[in-house]
């Protein structure tokens, strides 16, 4: 896969991520109301943080 379409895909993967997480993520919530919300918020941060450590070995380790 070439190195600028493996980095917009990677790009796009995070901010799709972002953006669902800017309307379902209550930060400021005290008290857990919604489990199932939470667990769906903790999925999208693992989908993001995998998108940028694939995206880090991409290019430190195979294109070096």
């Amino acid at each position: 896969m070439p190195r600028r379409l493996y980095g917009m895909v990677s790009f796009s993967i995070i901010a799709g991520c972002s953006i669902v997480l800017c309307f379902i993520w209550d930060q400021h919530e005290t008290g857990v109301t919604n489990v199932g919300a939470n667990i769906v918020v903790l999925a999208f941060v693992f989908v993001i943080e995998l998108t940028v450590s694939n995206a880090f070995n991409f290019y430190a380790v195979y294109l070096n």
